[in-house]
Protein backbone atom coordinates (compact mmCIF):
# COMPACT_ATOMS: atom_id res chain seq x y z
CA UNK A 1 0.00 0.00 0.00
CA UNK A 2 1.29 3.45 -0.97
CA UNK A 3 0.48 5.97 1.75
CA UNK A 4 1.06 9.71 1.41
CA UNK A 5 1.42 11.59 4.69
CA UNK A 6 1.03 15.29 3.84
CA UNK A 7 0.54 17.23 7.06
CA UNK A 8 1.04 20.73 8.39
CA UNK A 9 2.45 21.68 11.78
CA UNK A 10 0.80 21.43 15.19
CA UNK A 11 1.35 25.10 16.04
CA UNK A 12 3.34 25.76 19.24
CA UNK A 13 4.06 22.04 19.53
CA UNK A 14 5.49 20.19 16.51
CA UNK A 15 6.69 21.38 13.13
CA UNK A 16 5.33 19.71 10.00
CA UNK A 17 8.34 17.40 9.63
CA UNK A 18 7.92 16.14 13.21
CA UNK A 19 4.18 15.62 12.69
CA UNK A 20 4.76 13.55 9.55
CA UNK A 21 7.48 11.48 11.24
CA UNK A 22 5.23 10.69 14.22
CA UNK A 23 2.41 9.46 11.99
CA UNK A 24 4.86 7.46 9.90
CA UNK A 25 6.24 5.73 13.00
CA UNK A 26 2.76 4.68 14.09
CA UNK A 27 1.84 3.29 10.67
CA UNK A 28 5.05 1.29 10.37
CA UNK A 29 4.52 -0.22 13.81
CA UNK A 30 1.18 -1.54 12.60
CA UNK A 31 2.22 -2.32 9.01
CA UNK A 32 5.99 -2.59 8.48
CA UNK A 33 5.51 -3.29 4.77
CA UNK A 34 3.66 -0.02 4.05
CA UNK A 35 5.31 2.20 1.43
CA UNK A 36 5.17 5.70 2.86
CA UNK A 37 5.76 9.03 1.14
CA UNK A 38 6.58 11.70 3.74
CA UNK A 39 5.57 15.23 2.74
CA UNK A 40 5.58 18.04 5.32
CA UNK A 41 3.48 20.91 3.98
CA UNK A 42 2.86 24.60 4.71
CA UNK A 43 0.53 27.27 3.34
CA UNK A 44 2.64 30.43 3.30
CA UNK A 45 2.74 30.85 7.06
CA UNK A 46 4.91 29.17 9.65
CA UNK A 47 7.06 26.39 8.22
CA UNK A 48 6.99 27.52 4.59
CA UNK A 49 10.73 28.23 4.56
CA UNK A 50 11.73 24.82 5.91
CA UNK A 51 9.26 23.04 3.63
CA UNK A 52 10.60 24.71 0.49
CA UNK A 53 14.21 24.29 1.55
CA UNK A 54 13.64 20.58 2.08
CA UNK A 55 12.05 20.28 -1.35
CA UNK A 56 14.49 22.43 -3.30
CA UNK A 57 17.74 22.12 -1.38
CA UNK A 58 20.02 25.10 -1.01
CA UNK A 59 22.29 26.87 1.44
CA UNK A 60 21.12 28.61 4.60
CA UNK A 61 22.41 32.06 5.50
CA UNK A 62 22.09 33.42 9.03
CA UNK A 63 22.52 37.16 9.46
CA UNK A 64 21.97 39.85 12.07
CA UNK A 65 18.80 41.92 11.59
CA UNK A 66 16.45 43.98 13.73
CA UNK A 67 13.33 42.48 15.28
CA UNK A 68 9.93 44.26 15.32
CA UNK A 69 11.11 46.48 18.21
CA UNK A 70 14.45 47.18 16.51
CA UNK A 71 16.56 44.88 18.68
CA UNK A 72 19.30 42.82 17.06
CA UNK A 73 18.39 39.19 16.38
CA UNK A 74 19.57 36.44 14.06
CA UNK A 75 17.49 35.51 11.02
CA UNK A 76 17.99 32.71 8.52
CA UNK A 77 17.05 32.50 4.86
CA UNK A 78 17.96 30.14 2.03
CA UNK A 79 19.75 30.56 -1.29
CA UNK A 80 18.93 28.19 -4.15
CA UNK A 81 21.37 27.69 -7.04
CA UNK A 82 23.15 30.96 -6.20
CA UNK A 83 20.33 32.93 -7.84
CA UNK A 84 17.15 32.67 -5.77
CA UNK A 85 16.27 33.30 -2.14
CA UNK A 86 13.59 31.72 0.03
CA UNK A 87 12.57 33.69 3.10
CA UNK A 88 10.02 33.88 5.89
CA UNK A 89 9.33 37.38 7.10
CA UNK A 90 8.57 35.92 10.54
CA UNK A 91 12.28 35.20 10.94
CA UNK A 92 12.85 38.94 11.36
CA UNK A 93 9.40 40.43 11.98
CA UNK A 94 7.36 37.61 13.48
CA UNK A 95 5.04 37.58 16.48
CA UNK A 96 7.03 34.85 18.30
CA UNK A 97 9.95 37.29 18.60
CA UNK A 98 7.94 39.34 21.09
CA UNK A 99 6.69 38.58 24.57
CA UNK A 100 2.92 39.05 24.93
CA UNK A 101 3.52 42.22 26.96
CA UNK A 102 5.66 43.66 24.13
CA UNK A 103 3.04 43.35 21.42
CA UNK A 104 1.99 46.77 20.18
CA UNK A 105 1.55 47.28 16.42
CA UNK A 106 1.79 51.05 16.87
CA UNK A 107 5.47 50.52 17.68
CA UNK A 108 6.49 47.46 15.65
CA UNK A 109 8.26 47.55 12.29
CA UNK A 110 8.97 45.16 9.41
CA UNK A 111 12.43 46.71 8.98
CA UNK A 112 14.22 43.41 9.64
CA UNK A 113 12.46 41.77 6.71
CA UNK A 114 13.89 44.45 4.45
CA UNK A 115 17.34 43.80 5.93
CA UNK A 116 17.12 40.15 4.90
CA UNK A 117 16.20 41.17 1.35
CA UNK A 118 18.99 43.76 1.27
CA UNK A 119 21.55 41.15 2.36
CA UNK A 120 20.45 38.83 -0.44
CA UNK A 121 20.60 41.66 -2.98
CA UNK A 122 24.18 42.34 -1.90
CA UNK A 123 24.97 38.67 -2.64
CA UNK A 124 23.65 39.05 -6.19
CA UNK A 125 20.26 37.41 -5.60
CA UNK A 126 17.53 38.75 -7.86
CA UNK A 127 14.70 36.21 -7.47
CA UNK A 128 12.77 35.98 -4.20
CA UNK A 129 10.07 33.73 -2.74
CA UNK A 130 8.92 35.13 0.59
CA UNK A 131 6.34 33.76 3.01
CA UNK A 132 4.68 36.56 4.95
CA UNK A 133 2.60 34.78 7.57
CA UNK A 134 2.93 35.27 11.31
CA UNK A 135 3.84 38.95 11.45
CA UNK A 136 3.98 41.12 14.56
CA UNK A 137 3.61 44.28 12.49
CA UNK A 138 0.95 46.56 11.06
CA UNK A 139 3.19 49.12 9.34
CA UNK A 140 2.00 48.54 5.78
CA UNK A 141 5.47 47.34 4.82
CA UNK A 142 7.02 50.75 5.38
CA UNK A 143 9.70 49.24 7.61
CA UNK A 144 10.68 46.70 4.97
CA UNK A 145 10.78 49.40 2.29
CA UNK A 146 12.85 51.72 4.51
CA UNK A 147 15.53 49.03 4.92
CA UNK A 148 15.71 48.85 1.11
CA UNK A 149 16.27 52.60 0.78
CA UNK A 150 12.78 54.06 0.42
CA UNK A 151 12.11 57.15 2.52
CA UNK A 152 8.87 58.37 4.06
CA UNK A 153 8.45 62.05 4.95
CA UNK A 154 6.05 64.09 7.02
CA UNK A 155 4.56 67.36 5.72
CA UNK A 156 7.59 69.30 7.04
CA UNK A 157 10.02 67.14 5.08
CA UNK A 158 11.31 65.16 8.06
CA UNK A 159 12.16 61.48 7.49
CA UNK A 160 9.85 59.29 9.53
CA UNK A 161 10.75 56.12 11.36
CA UNK A 162 8.71 53.28 9.91
CA UNK A 163 6.28 51.72 12.32
CA UNK A 164 2.52 51.50 12.55
CA UNK A 165 2.00 54.58 14.67
CA UNK A 166 3.58 56.86 12.05
CA UNK A 167 1.44 55.92 9.06
CA UNK A 168 -0.96 58.83 9.41
CA UNK A 169 1.98 61.28 9.49
CA UNK A 170 3.34 60.27 6.06
CA UNK A 171 3.06 63.03 3.46
CA UNK A 172 5.07 61.50 0.63
CA UNK A 173 7.77 58.93 -0.17
CA UNK A 174 10.74 58.74 -2.49
CA UNK A 175 12.97 56.06 -4.01
CA UNK A 176 16.16 58.09 -4.46
CA UNK A 177 18.28 55.82 -2.27
CA UNK A 178 16.86 52.38 -3.02
CA UNK A 179 19.13 49.42 -3.65
CA UNK A 180 19.88 49.34 -7.41
CA UNK A 181 19.36 45.58 -7.52
CA UNK A 182 15.63 46.02 -6.98
CA UNK A 183 15.20 47.11 -10.61
CA UNK A 184 16.33 43.66 -11.75
CA UNK A 185 14.54 41.66 -9.06
CA UNK A 186 11.34 39.63 -9.02
CA UNK A 187 9.30 38.79 -5.93
CA UNK A 188 6.79 36.00 -5.42
CA UNK A 189 4.96 36.43 -2.14
CA UNK A 190 3.38 33.46 -0.41
CA UNK A 191 0.22 34.65 1.35
CA UNK A 192 -1.79 32.54 3.77
CA UNK A 193 -4.67 35.05 3.81
CA UNK A 194 -6.58 37.01 1.16
CA UNK A 195 -7.68 40.05 3.16
CA UNK A 196 -7.70 43.53 1.61
CA UNK A 197 -5.47 46.24 3.06
CA UNK A 198 -7.99 48.09 5.23
CA UNK A 199 -11.63 48.02 6.33
CA UNK A 200 -13.53 45.59 8.52
CA UNK A 201 -12.06 42.60 6.67
CA UNK A 202 -8.64 44.19 6.33
CA UNK A 203 -5.28 43.65 7.98
CA UNK A 204 -5.91 45.67 11.13
CA UNK A 205 -9.37 44.64 12.27
CA UNK A 206 -8.92 40.94 11.50
CA UNK A 207 -5.37 40.39 12.74
CA UNK A 208 -4.54 43.46 14.84
CA UNK A 209 -5.98 42.11 18.12
CA UNK A 210 -3.61 39.12 18.16
CA UNK A 211 -0.74 41.57 17.68
CA UNK A 212 -1.72 43.55 20.77
CA UNK A 213 -4.07 46.22 19.38
CA UNK A 214 -7.02 47.38 21.48
CA UNK A 215 -10.17 48.94 19.99
CA UNK A 216 -8.73 52.47 19.97
CA UNK A 217 -5.48 51.30 18.37
CA UNK A 218 -7.38 49.38 15.69
CA UNK A 219 -9.05 52.57 14.49
CA UNK A 220 -5.73 54.45 14.31
CA UNK A 221 -3.97 51.67 12.43
CA UNK A 222 -6.79 51.11 9.95
CA UNK A 223 -6.90 54.82 9.13
CA UNK A 224 -3.12 54.70 8.79
CA UNK A 225 -3.21 51.89 6.24
CA UNK A 226 -5.92 53.67 4.25
CA UNK A 227 -3.78 56.81 4.23
CA UNK A 228 -0.67 54.84 3.26
CA UNK A 229 -2.55 53.32 0.33
CA UNK A 230 -3.16 56.81 -1.05
CA UNK A 231 0.52 57.79 -0.58
CA UNK A 232 1.70 54.66 -2.38
CA UNK A 233 -0.90 55.20 -5.10
CA UNK A 234 0.44 58.72 -5.68
CA UNK A 235 4.01 57.41 -5.83
CA UNK A 236 3.48 54.33 -8.03
CA UNK A 237 0.14 54.83 -9.75
CA UNK A 238 -0.97 51.48 -8.30
CA UNK A 239 -3.89 51.10 -5.89
CA UNK A 240 -3.31 47.87 -3.99
CA UNK A 241 -5.85 48.49 -1.25
CA UNK A 242 -8.40 45.91 -2.40
CA UNK A 243 -6.06 43.39 -4.01
CA UNK A 244 -6.48 39.97 -2.40
CA UNK A 245 -3.59 39.45 -0.03
CA UNK A 246 -2.68 43.13 0.24
CA UNK A 247 -3.65 42.98 3.91
CA UNK A 248 -1.35 40.04 4.63
CA UNK A 249 1.27 40.64 7.35
CA UNK A 250 -0.15 43.97 8.43
CA UNK A 251 -0.17 45.40 4.92
CA UNK A 252 3.20 44.02 3.85
CA UNK A 253 1.43 42.37 0.92
CA UNK A 254 0.36 45.79 -0.40
CA UNK A 255 3.92 47.14 -0.23
CA UNK A 256 5.31 44.19 -2.12
CA UNK A 257 2.57 44.37 -4.75
CA UNK A 258 2.44 48.11 -5.40
CA UNK A 259 6.04 49.16 -4.76
CA UNK A 260 8.13 46.09 -5.64
CA UNK A 261 5.83 44.77 -8.39
CA UNK A 262 5.53 41.43 -6.62
CA UNK A 263 3.20 38.60 -7.51
CA UNK A 264 0.96 37.61 -4.59
CA UNK A 265 0.18 33.91 -4.67
CA UNK A 266 -1.51 31.47 -2.40
CA UNK A 267 1.15 29.91 -0.22
CA UNK A 268 -0.47 26.56 -0.80
CA UNK A 269 -0.01 26.81 -4.56
CA UNK A 270 3.65 27.79 -4.24
CA UNK A 271 4.42 24.91 -1.88
CA UNK A 272 2.30 22.38 -3.75
CA UNK A 273 3.96 23.24 -7.06
CA UNK A 274 7.45 22.90 -5.54
CA UNK A 275 6.61 19.54 -3.96
CA UNK A 276 4.52 18.20 -6.87
CA UNK A 277 1.81 17.32 -4.36
CA UNK A 278 -0.73 16.42 -7.02
CA UNK A 279 1.65 13.92 -8.59
CA UNK A 280 2.26 12.30 -5.20
CA UNK A 281 -1.48 12.02 -4.56
CA UNK A 282 -2.07 10.40 -7.93
CA UNK A 283 0.41 7.60 -7.13
CA UNK A 284 -0.97 6.98 -3.61
CA UNK A 285 -3.57 4.50 -2.40
CA UNK A 286 -4.35 6.51 0.72
CA UNK A 287 -3.73 10.11 1.77
CA UNK A 288 -3.32 11.30 5.36
CA UNK A 289 -3.41 14.99 6.17
CA UNK A 290 -4.11 17.32 9.08
CA UNK A 291 -2.83 20.05 11.38
CA UNK A 292 -3.17 21.23 14.97
CA UNK A 293 -6.82 22.25 14.62
CA UNK A 294 -9.35 21.35 11.97
CA UNK A 295 -12.38 23.58 11.59
CA UNK A 296 -14.77 24.82 8.90
CA UNK A 297 -12.00 27.07 7.55
CA UNK A 298 -9.79 24.11 6.69
CA UNK A 299 -11.03 23.95 3.10
CA UNK A 300 -10.61 27.72 2.69
CA UNK A 301 -6.93 28.23 1.91
CA UNK A 302 -5.28 25.98 4.47
CA UNK A 303 -2.71 23.34 3.54
CA UNK A 304 -4.71 20.29 4.67
CA UNK A 305 -7.74 21.68 2.83
CA UNK A 306 -5.70 21.76 -0.37
CA UNK A 307 -4.64 18.15 0.19
CA UNK A 308 -8.25 17.09 0.76
CA UNK A 309 -9.40 18.89 -2.40
CA UNK A 310 -6.75 17.19 -4.54
CA UNK A 311 -7.47 13.79 -3.00
CA UNK A 312 -11.15 14.24 -3.84
CA UNK A 313 -10.23 15.32 -7.37
CA UNK A 314 -8.36 12.05 -7.96
CA UNK A 315 -10.84 9.88 -6.01
CA UNK A 316 -8.27 8.93 -3.37
CA UNK A 317 -9.39 8.03 0.15
CA UNK A 318 -8.24 10.64 2.66
CA UNK A 319 -7.97 10.66 6.45
CA UNK A 320 -7.58 13.88 8.47
CA UNK A 321 -5.94 14.01 11.91
CA UNK A 322 -5.82 16.92 14.37
CA UNK A 323 -5.18 17.70 18.00
CA UNK A 324 -8.48 19.59 18.10
CA UNK A 325 -11.59 19.30 15.94
CA UNK A 326 -14.20 22.04 16.31
CA UNK A 327 -17.93 21.33 16.19
CA UNK A 328 -18.24 22.94 12.76
CA UNK A 329 -15.41 20.82 11.35
CA UNK A 330 -17.73 17.93 10.73
CA UNK A 331 -18.93 19.80 7.66
CA UNK A 332 -15.84 18.15 6.15
CA UNK A 333 -17.35 14.67 6.51
CA UNK A 334 -18.47 14.73 2.88
CA UNK A 335 -14.87 15.40 1.82
CA UNK A 336 -12.92 12.94 3.97
CA UNK A 337 -13.15 9.24 4.71
CA UNK A 338 -12.15 9.70 8.32
CA UNK A 339 -11.80 12.66 10.68
CA UNK A 340 -9.99 11.87 13.92
CA UNK A 341 -8.65 13.74 16.91
CA UNK A 342 -5.37 12.41 18.28
CA UNK A 343 -6.18 13.63 21.80
CA UNK A 344 -6.51 10.82 24.30
CA UNK A 345 -6.66 10.87 28.08
CA UNK A 346 -7.68 13.62 30.48
CA UNK A 347 -5.01 16.16 29.57
CA UNK A 348 -5.12 19.93 29.66
CA UNK A 349 -4.52 21.85 26.44
CA UNK A 350 -1.03 22.76 27.66
CA UNK A 351 -0.22 19.11 28.36
CA UNK A 352 -1.50 17.99 24.97
CA UNK A 353 0.55 20.61 23.17
CA UNK A 354 3.80 19.55 24.82
CA UNK A 355 5.90 18.30 21.91
CA UNK A 356 6.70 14.88 23.37
CA UNK A 357 3.09 14.13 24.27
CA UNK A 358 1.77 15.44 20.95
CA UNK A 359 4.20 13.23 19.05
CA UNK A 360 3.15 10.17 21.08
CA UNK A 361 -0.55 10.89 20.55
CA UNK A 362 -0.01 11.15 16.80
CA UNK A 363 1.98 7.92 16.73
CA UNK A 364 -0.53 6.00 18.87
CA UNK A 365 -3.49 7.22 16.81
CA UNK A 366 -1.82 6.21 13.54
CA UNK A 367 -0.88 2.83 15.01
CA UNK A 368 -4.43 2.12 16.19
CA UNK A 369 -5.96 3.19 12.88
CA UNK A 370 -3.71 0.95 10.83
CA UNK A 371 -3.81 -1.95 13.26
CA UNK A 372 -7.59 -1.80 12.82
CA UNK A 373 -7.21 -1.80 9.04
CA UNK A 374 -5.20 -5.02 9.00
Amino acid sequence: MNILIAMDSFKDSLNAKQVVQSVKSGILRANPSANIISMPIADGGEGTFETLMTALGGVKKTISVHDPLHREVSATYGIINHTSAIMEMAEASGLPLLKPCERNPLKTSSYGTGEMIYDALERGIRSFVIGIGGSATNDGGTGMLSALGYRFFDEKGNVLSSYGGNLLSISHMDANEVHPGLKESSFTIACDVNNPLYGKEGATYVYGPQKGADSHTLKILDKGLKHLASVIHSHTGIDASHVEGSGAAGGLGAAFYAVLNATLRSGINIVFDALDVEGAIQTSDLVITGEGQIDKQTLMGKGPGGIITLANKHAKPVIALAAAITDDAYALNDNVDGLFTVANGAFTHEQMMHSTRAALMLEHTAYNLFKFRQ
